[in-house]
């Protein structure tokens, strides 16, 4: 009986690299929007189970619905940030911070649920 070593154990690092451009090539050609969604689920680490679709379209009217038209095209040129690190704004003293904070306790966009569970995912990311 034969054995069979995994391919994985021969790809270098520059085979590696030539198989990324390769599939990154690949894809910017594909044009059709199941295949598009179904690479994307294949590659999706998060165990989200909103699809990528669904969480540029949330983030979408979001946008749309807080931020002037030029910034709503400048997200849109980012996916609206999705699965992306959000910018953080810079706070140069406690008096900045807190005034982000009582801006962002007011808005009232974010359940506290949904707060805790963003910092539950920070925190297990630390």
């Amino acid at each position: 009986m034969k054995t069979k070593e995994p391919a994985a154990m021969y790809y270098t690092p520059s085979m590696v690299h030539a198989l990324q451009r390769s599939i990154v090539n690949r894809v910017s050609h594909e044009t059709n929007p199941e295949k598009l969604s179904e690479i994307s689920r294949i590659l999706d680490a998060s165990s989200e189970s909103e699809s990528f679709e669904a969480r540029y379209q949330r983030a979408k009217a979001f946008a749309n619905k807080h931020f002037d038209k030029a910034y709503v095209r400048s997200l849109e040129e980012r996916n609206f940030l999705v699965d992306e690190p959000f910018p953080a704004e810079v706070c140069e003293t406690k008096e900045d911070l807190e005034r982000i904070l009582a801006e962002s306790e007011a808005s009232g966009e974010c359940a506290q649920e949904e707060v805790d569970k963003m910092f539950a995912r920070w925190r297990s990311i630390l």
